[in-house]
Protein backbone atom coordinates (compact mmCIF):
# COMPACT_ATOMS: atom_id res chain seq x y z
CA UNK A 1 0.00 0.00 0.00
CA UNK A 2 1.28 3.48 -0.85
CA UNK A 3 2.17 5.85 2.02
CA UNK A 4 -0.68 8.16 0.93
CA UNK A 5 -3.28 5.37 1.00
CA UNK A 6 -1.94 4.09 4.32
CA UNK A 7 -2.16 7.60 5.84
CA UNK A 8 -5.69 7.97 4.46
CA UNK A 9 -6.69 4.60 5.96
CA UNK A 10 -5.27 5.60 9.35
CA UNK A 11 -7.06 8.96 9.21
CA UNK A 12 -10.37 7.27 8.37
CA UNK A 13 -9.95 4.80 11.22
CA UNK A 14 -9.05 7.63 13.59
CA UNK A 15 -12.19 9.49 12.51
CA UNK A 16 -14.32 6.38 13.13
CA UNK A 17 -12.74 6.10 16.58
CA UNK A 18 -13.43 9.79 17.29
CA UNK A 19 -17.09 9.38 16.28
CA UNK A 20 -17.39 6.22 18.42
CA UNK A 21 -15.92 8.11 21.39
CA UNK A 22 -18.26 11.08 20.94
CA UNK A 23 -21.34 8.88 20.57
CA UNK A 24 -20.39 6.54 23.42
CA UNK A 25 -20.43 3.49 21.13
CA UNK A 26 -18.31 1.13 23.24
CA UNK A 27 -18.76 -1.84 20.90
CA UNK A 28 -17.31 0.14 17.99
CA UNK A 29 -14.48 1.41 20.20
CA UNK A 30 -13.60 -2.16 21.21
CA UNK A 31 -13.60 -3.35 17.58
CA UNK A 32 -11.42 -0.42 16.53
CA UNK A 33 -8.93 -0.97 19.37
CA UNK A 34 -8.61 -4.63 18.36
CA UNK A 35 -7.73 -3.43 14.86
CA UNK A 36 -5.31 -0.84 16.27
CA UNK A 37 -3.50 -3.53 18.27
CA UNK A 38 -2.25 -4.91 14.93
CA UNK A 39 -0.79 -1.61 13.69
CA UNK A 40 1.35 0.75 15.78
CA UNK A 41 0.53 3.74 13.54
CA UNK A 42 -3.23 3.23 13.99
CA UNK A 43 -2.73 2.78 17.72
CA UNK A 44 -0.74 6.03 17.91
CA UNK A 45 -3.48 7.84 15.96
CA UNK A 46 -6.14 6.54 18.39
CA UNK A 47 -4.10 7.70 21.38
CA UNK A 48 -3.77 11.13 19.77
CA UNK A 49 -7.54 11.29 19.16
CA UNK A 50 -8.13 10.33 22.77
CA UNK A 51 -5.68 12.97 24.08
CA UNK A 52 -7.26 15.63 21.86
CA UNK A 53 -10.78 14.79 23.04
CA UNK A 54 -9.73 14.81 26.70
CA UNK A 55 -7.95 18.15 26.25
CA UNK A 56 -10.97 19.62 24.46
CA UNK A 57 -13.35 18.50 27.21
CA UNK A 58 -11.05 19.80 29.94
CA UNK A 59 -10.79 23.15 28.16
CA UNK A 60 -14.58 23.32 27.77
CA UNK A 61 -15.05 22.37 31.43
CA UNK A 62 -12.55 24.92 32.74
CA UNK A 63 -14.05 27.60 30.48
CA UNK A 64 -17.56 26.78 31.70
CA UNK A 65 -16.45 27.04 35.32
CA UNK A 66 -14.68 30.35 34.68
CA UNK A 67 -17.77 31.77 32.91
CA UNK A 68 -20.05 30.62 35.73
CA UNK A 69 -17.80 32.11 38.41
CA UNK A 70 -17.46 35.38 36.48
CA UNK A 71 -21.23 35.63 35.97
CA UNK A 72 -22.28 34.68 39.49
CA UNK A 73 -19.42 36.23 41.46
CA UNK A 74 -18.55 39.52 39.74
CA UNK A 75 -16.14 40.45 42.55
CA UNK A 76 -13.97 37.38 41.89
CA UNK A 77 -10.81 37.98 39.91
CA UNK A 78 -9.95 34.95 37.81
CA UNK A 79 -6.47 34.25 36.51
CA UNK A 80 -6.36 34.17 32.75
CA UNK A 81 -4.42 31.87 30.49
CA UNK A 82 -1.37 33.47 28.91
CA UNK A 83 -2.09 34.84 25.46
CA UNK A 84 -5.88 34.72 25.87
CA UNK A 85 -7.82 37.69 24.51
CA UNK A 86 -9.65 39.97 26.90
CA UNK A 87 -13.40 39.32 26.75
CA UNK A 88 -16.48 41.48 27.16
CA UNK A 89 -17.36 39.49 30.25
CA UNK A 90 -14.02 40.42 31.85
CA UNK A 91 -14.39 44.09 30.97
CA UNK A 92 -17.96 44.39 32.26
CA UNK A 93 -17.08 42.39 35.40
CA UNK A 94 -14.12 44.69 36.05
CA UNK A 95 -16.34 47.74 35.58
CA UNK A 96 -18.84 46.26 38.04
CA UNK A 97 -16.07 45.29 40.48
CA UNK A 98 -14.47 48.73 40.29
CA UNK A 99 -17.84 50.32 40.99
CA UNK A 100 -17.53 53.28 38.66
CA UNK A 101 -18.54 56.26 40.79
CA UNK A 102 -21.51 58.28 39.70
CA UNK A 103 -22.95 55.79 37.23
CA UNK A 104 -26.55 56.36 36.30
CA UNK A 105 -29.16 53.62 36.07
CA UNK A 106 -28.85 53.86 32.26
CA UNK A 107 -25.11 53.14 32.49
CA UNK A 108 -25.69 50.15 34.75
CA UNK A 109 -28.34 48.86 32.33
CA UNK A 110 -26.00 49.35 29.39
CA UNK A 111 -23.24 47.44 31.21
CA UNK A 112 -25.70 44.55 31.70
CA UNK A 113 -26.69 44.64 28.00
CA UNK A 114 -23.05 44.64 26.91
CA UNK A 115 -22.28 41.75 29.29
CA UNK A 116 -25.15 39.68 27.90
CA UNK A 117 -24.20 40.33 24.26
CA UNK A 118 -21.51 37.63 24.14
CA UNK A 119 -19.62 39.21 21.25
CA UNK A 120 -15.91 39.84 20.77
CA UNK A 121 -14.24 43.10 21.66
CA UNK A 122 -12.95 45.24 18.82
CA UNK A 123 -9.29 44.59 17.96
CA UNK A 124 -8.40 48.25 18.50
CA UNK A 125 -9.41 49.65 21.89
CA UNK A 126 -9.12 53.37 21.29
CA UNK A 127 -12.22 55.36 22.26
CA UNK A 128 -13.13 56.10 18.62
CA UNK A 129 -12.90 52.44 17.63
CA UNK A 130 -14.89 51.36 20.69
CA UNK A 131 -17.60 53.95 19.94
CA UNK A 132 -17.86 52.74 16.31
CA UNK A 133 -17.98 49.11 17.47
CA UNK A 134 -20.59 49.94 20.13
CA UNK A 135 -22.82 51.73 17.62
CA UNK A 136 -22.65 48.73 15.23
CA UNK A 137 -23.58 46.25 17.97
CA UNK A 138 -25.78 48.25 20.35
CA UNK A 139 -27.14 51.06 18.20
CA UNK A 140 -26.60 54.76 18.63
CA UNK A 141 -26.41 55.73 22.26
CA UNK A 142 -27.14 59.16 23.67
CA UNK A 143 -24.14 61.38 24.30
CA UNK A 144 -24.80 60.96 28.03
CA UNK A 145 -23.50 57.39 27.79
CA UNK A 146 -20.12 58.43 26.39
CA UNK A 147 -18.74 58.34 29.93
CA UNK A 148 -19.61 54.62 30.07
CA UNK A 149 -17.90 53.88 26.75
CA UNK A 150 -14.80 55.84 27.81
CA UNK A 151 -14.65 53.77 31.02
CA UNK A 152 -15.26 50.59 29.00
CA UNK A 153 -12.44 51.38 26.53
CA UNK A 154 -10.03 52.34 29.32
CA UNK A 155 -10.83 49.21 31.31
CA UNK A 156 -10.42 46.99 28.23
CA UNK A 157 -7.01 48.56 27.48
CA UNK A 158 -5.93 48.20 31.13
CA UNK A 159 -6.97 44.52 31.21
CA UNK A 160 -5.18 43.86 27.93
CA UNK A 161 -2.01 45.53 29.21
CA UNK A 162 -2.26 43.65 32.51
CA UNK A 163 -2.69 40.33 30.68
CA UNK A 164 0.39 41.01 28.57
CA UNK A 165 2.51 42.20 31.49
CA UNK A 166 1.37 39.34 33.77
CA UNK A 167 2.66 36.96 31.13
CA UNK A 168 6.00 38.72 30.92
CA UNK A 169 6.32 38.98 34.70
CA UNK A 170 5.50 35.31 35.12
CA UNK A 171 8.26 34.44 32.66
CA UNK A 172 10.87 36.72 34.22
CA UNK A 173 13.45 35.20 36.55
CA UNK A 174 13.85 36.77 39.93
CA UNK A 175 16.93 36.79 42.09
CA UNK A 176 16.68 35.72 45.67
CA UNK A 177 17.88 38.12 48.28
CA UNK A 178 20.87 36.95 50.21
CA UNK A 179 20.65 36.72 53.94
CA UNK A 180 21.35 40.09 55.47
CA UNK A 181 20.32 42.10 52.37
CA UNK A 182 17.47 44.55 52.76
Amino acid sequence: MSPYKDRLRIDLLADRYRRAMLSGDFDAQERLWKHAALNADVEAAFYQVHRDLVEERETDFVGAIARTVAETMPSAELPRPAGADVTILEVTAELTRAGVAGWTAAEHDLNDRVKAAGIELPKELGLGEVLDWAERHFGPEPASLQKYWAAFAGTARRLETRAQSDYRVAARRTQRKREGEG
